[in-house]
């Protein structure tokens, strides 16, 4: 690991840490948050983006590379339906791990969902054969 592979660590353990200590404050005080934005979200996601754009490794052949060109734009446009489909479970807005990890969860579940739906797709459509000569 190097220098700067360190100083990312420690910026993004540091912001997060903060995040979680925002979260905590937040929900203490009974505060209500449009759209649950923190202080330290946009730095957050500033410091992870600046990594994943300063690391090689992270090519167009990294599996989150392939899922994001390949699926972020269903995920982008169905995850509202999933939240919604989660809404009429009754006790998922309750657990207090689901209202911390609901990104986490809405973001798999439409991915798994996307997935499914292309592989019956994939199934059931006749595939495209060239006529013979």
């Amino acid at each position: 690991m190097c220098k700067r592979d360190s100083g990312y660590l420690v910026l993004f353990l540091s912001l997060s840490f903060l995040l979680g200590v925002e979260i905590v404050v937040y929900h203490f005080l009974r505060l209500e948050l449009p759209r649950d934005h923190y202080l330290t979200t946009l730095p957050l996601s500033l410091c992870i983006f600046s990594f994943a754009l300063n690391h090689k490794s992270f090519n167009s052949q990294n599996p989150a590379a392939r899922i994001g060109r390949k699926y972020s734009s269903y995920v982008y446009m169905y995850h509202p339906l999933v939240i919604k489909l989660f809404s009429f479970i009754p006790f998922l807005g309750t657990s207090i791990l689901y209202v911390y990890t609901q990104p986490v969860v809405v973001f798999l579940a439409t991915l798994s969902g996307i997935v499914i739906v292309e592989n019956v797709h994939a199934r059931i459509r006749p595939s495209k054969q060239k006529p013979g000569p």
